[in-house]
């Protein structure tokens, strides 16, 4: 006969030895549904004032921007019920999908998280900033906590910053000019959307927006920040400039322009394997922001004969500073001078012909262009389609602009000076000029037989407005 108090529940059992069997049940089934809880990717349902309190105790989590360490990550949708989920280890941050957006400072540093709808871009992150003690005052002066990196934040007229104007110029157009005689007449800061390439390198670019443009500050120098606009450099699409492009690359469709114009690169933290931040070393990443931000432009238009020439120039400078093979091919090739000027045109033009150019070309501007006797008709179609695309762009997108041509620096300094001044809503701070040299005029550099023939095909490859631009430097 089998002992009943091996079954179960034995039925000769004292009441405590029941108990006890009811505990031990329940922690079995306890640890089961941990062990299940554990094992899934869960997500909690809560209400609004629940997530504000945990968003806000998670504010100054430190993130990556595009992969994230931390030991609890809050992100939000915008469904109608907020979903919070906590994650463990790296993580994706998919902020498009979820319909967030996390704020930064120059050293990755969350700031916010801040909810945004599609149409409408982030809150600056030096506005951010200011909100969540991540400046420092100092007098009439405010800087991040960086040290070396400090810049003047007056009251502004309203807490979205100052919107972007654009400086839109074609390389070698007089961009650098204007930027510094901005930045030294008014004592604003400037901005760009190419971190990294002033003179500071060693440290993450600092933000006006959490994917740019880039403050451009100088080390020791200490500018404020323009409460209305500021200005802004940008190219545009790089391949509507790039020399060694094939015809396939720089033919651009006016969509692709503008995508370049809000695009560009800023520096970050490096960060090892398990996502710790090396503060010794920055790398590059490709950015973009939103077009909502860009409330003017300023159209830089050079000479045309004079700006083809100045990018040969440039790139004849580059090769003299780079000890390479290639470059020692390329000063003995192309020497700065007319013949090599001519010479550097006709081999482009030469490659390119090989890669279609004439087809891409006939088929950009609907007709046939007789190439072999247009001196650098590659350079010439890029510079025009350029500013083809720019006045597309500020017309469709009705961008408020101001068109500057670079030489009336010469004759009209002051005029040229407070127009901008005024587009801007900057304040002349200092009446002295700013040094400006025009340099001399390169049209020699073109043969007589050779100007017309880029005459006629400048004004065929051009707009209406384009041409109206144009034709007084033919």
């Amino acid at each position: 006969m089998v002992d009943r108090r091996f079954f179960f529940f034995p039925f000769n059992a004292t009441f405590s030895s029941i108990t006890l069997w009811v505990i031990v049940l329940i922690g079995i089934v306890q640890l089961n549904i941990l062990i299940i809880l554990l094992s899934t990717d869960h997500s909690q349902y809560l209400g609004l004032d629940q997530v504000g309190k945990l968003r806000n105790q998670n504010l100054h989590q430190r993130y990556q921007h595009d992969v994230g360490t931390t030991n609890q990550g809050i992100r939000v949708t915008n469904d109608e019920l907020p979903q919070v989920t906590r994650f463990e280890g790296r993580n994706k941050l998919n902020q498009e999908k979820l319909g967030r957006e996390n704020r930064f400072d120059g050293n990755n540093n969350v700031l916010n998280s801040v909810s945004v709808s599609k149409e409408k871009n982030s809150l600056p992150v030096i506005d951010q900033a200011r909100k969540h003690n991540l400046l420092i005052k100092s007098g009439n002066s405010v800087h991040f906590k960086d040290g070396d990196i400090k810049y003047h934040l007056p009251q502004k007229k309203n807490s979205a910053g100052p919107s972007i104007a654009w400086l839109m110029s074609y390389p070698n157009s007089g961009t650098s000019f204007t930027i510094h005689m901005t930045r030294e007449l008014s004592n604003t800061t400037t901005a760009t959307n190419y971190g990294g390439e002033g003179e500071i390198r060693d440290k993450p670019s600092t933000p006006i927006y959490a994917d740019g443009p880039f403050l451009e500050l100088i080390p020791g120098r200490t500018t404020e920040l323009p409460t209305s606009y500021i200005l802004t450099k940008t190219h545009c699409n790089k391949n509507s400039y790039c020399v060694y492009c094939s015809p396939n690359k720089f033919v651009l469709s006016p969509d692709s322009f503008v995508l370049g114009c809000r695009s560009g690169r800023k520096l970050v933290w490096k960060r090892d394997d398990n996502g710790k931040v090396n503060k010794m070393e920055v790398i590059r990443i490709n950015t973009s922001y939103k077009l909502d931000e860009v409330k003017k432009a300023v159209h830089m238009i050079r000479d045309p004969f004079d700006n083809l020439v100045s990018r040969f120039h440039n790139r004849y400078n580059a090769a003299v500073q780079t000890n390479s093979k290639q470059s020692e091919k390329f000063i003995h090739n192309f020497p700065n001078n007319i013949a090599g000027f001519q010479a550097w045109c006709e081999s482009i033009d030469k490659n390119n012909e090989k890669l279609g150019l004439e087809d891409q070309l006939n088929k950009a501007i609907g007709t046939r262009l007789p190439l072999k006797n247009i001196p650098c008709i590659s350079e010439l179609f890029r510079y025009v389609q350029w500013h083809n695309h720019a006045f597309s762009v500020i017309k469709y997108h009705k961008i408020d602009s101001l068109i500057v041509h670079y030489e009336e620096y010469e004759n009209h300094y002051d005029d040229v000076v407070n127009n901008l001044f005024s587009f801007l809503e900057l304040s002349r701070q200092r009446k002295e000029r700013y040094p400006f040299d025009l340099g001399k005029s390169y049209k020699d550099y073109y043969e007589k037989e050779q100007i017309l023939h880029f005459t006629k095909a400048a004004q065929k490859i051009s707009s209406a407005e384009t041409w109206e631009h144009l034709k007084r430097y033919f």
